[in-house]
């Protein structure tokens, strides 16, 4: 029996000439070894079914060895039972979602390193969460889509909708030609803020965030004008928006929110708090770097669970049992319930 052969080069067959080196060993030497490990495997294994720490061994048997992660149990009403400090998790059958209602502040935050994707990372497997962006949207164009967006939301399957609009709104109504056109007066854009909580609330949904307009990075966006029209032509058009005039409509945001006793995400006066917060959160004065986008994640994070601590991700359950909550030899016995809703 060939126990050990030198590696073979692709190129010349036996490496460097060498010979192969074999041992052989009498049959009935090998056969005792053979019986050995054979007995030696059975009885590792009847220790680990005894121990319970076998995938295929019942649920009711998990061992949580120290430093694992949780183990999840399904009892017998088909919900799940995560054995762990911060008590029992359910699962459920029916995944709920977030609504992300906005324009391109919104729309990208699907792209790598998005805030969108990174709420979306935070609740794996827990919520859906459901980018409703559109890219120069504003206030008063939002207003005509909303039922379509709501259409089959209830509290039940939609556990949060966010609100990121005004960006658009405040381009300033004397700048170029495109920023003319998307310019909506303060009043009506506070007042459609309004209308559109409205509407959601009508849908039976509760939990609204309200994300007030970002600052604008005056330097930075003049920087994307000259890119984007040439030197001659970018420094002798006007701004679209400026951090001044951006100013009313992140407090409108913040104003409007307060009045409708629902949370606004101030970006406006938090992004600035950060050093060199221009060229650090914002690609072009306007939309977000990833580091942007972090502190988007991060400040929305942070106002869910002070203002809707139920729906942290960590209060939520799964959806449908951990791998290991499961009776792998016949699931049946776990899969034989409709689960549990979120009411």
């Amino acid at each position: 029996m060939q126990l050990f052969r030198p590696a073979v080069s692709p190129r010349n067959g036996e490496r460097n000439g060498e010979q192969a080196l074999t041992h052989s060993f009498p049959s009935h030497y090998l056969l005792g070894l053979g019986v050995i490990a054979l007995l030696s495997g059975a009885l590792f294994i009847s220790g680990l079914r005894q121990s319970g720490f076998c995938p295929p061994c019942k649920v009711a048997n998990t061992h949580i060895m120290k430093g694992d992660p949780p183990h999840d149990r399904t009892v017998a009403d088909g919900t799940q039972q995560a054995e762990s400090a911060k008590g029992p998790m359910k699962s459920v059958v029916n995944r709920p979602r977030f609504l992300l209602f906005g324009d391109s502040l919104t729309e990208r935050g699907f792209a790598q390193g998005g805030w969108a994707a990174g709420l979306a990372d935070t609740y794996m497997r827990k919520v859906d969460v459901v980018n409703r962006g559109f890219g120069g949207y504003t206030s008063r164009c939002a207003l005509y889509i909303t039922d379509d967006l709501l259409k089959d939301a209830t509290s039940k399957n939609t556990l949060l909708v966010t609100i990121f609009l005004g960006a658009n709104d405040a381009a300033k109504p004397d700048g170029p030609p495109h920023s003319a056109r998307q310019h909506v007066p303060l009043a009506e854009f506070k007042s459609n803020l309004k209308k559109l909580v409205a509407s959601i609330r009508a849908a039976g949904l509760k939990n609204i965030v309200i994300l007030g307009v970002p600052p604008i990075h005056d330097k930075g966006r003049k920087d994307w004008q000259i890119k984007k029209m040439g030197e001659e032509a970018g420094k002798k058009m006007a701004l679209d928006r400026t951090l001044e005039s951006t100013k009313a409509y992140a407090d409108a945001s913040c104003e409007a929110a307060k009045e409708l006793k629902i949370p606004c995400v101030d970006l406006y006066s938090s992004m600035q708090r950060v050093q060199d917060w221009g060229p650090r959160l914002l690609v072009d004065g306007l939309h977000f770097t990833p580091a942007g986008n972090q502190h988007v994640l991060e400040a929305l994070l942070d106002t869910l669970a002070v203002s809707y601590p139920k729906i942290v991700a960590d209060q939520l359950p799964l959806h449908f049992p951990a791998w290991d909550g499961i009776d792998l030899e016949d699931p049946s016995k776990t899969f034989n319930s409709k689960g549990v809703d979120l009411s």
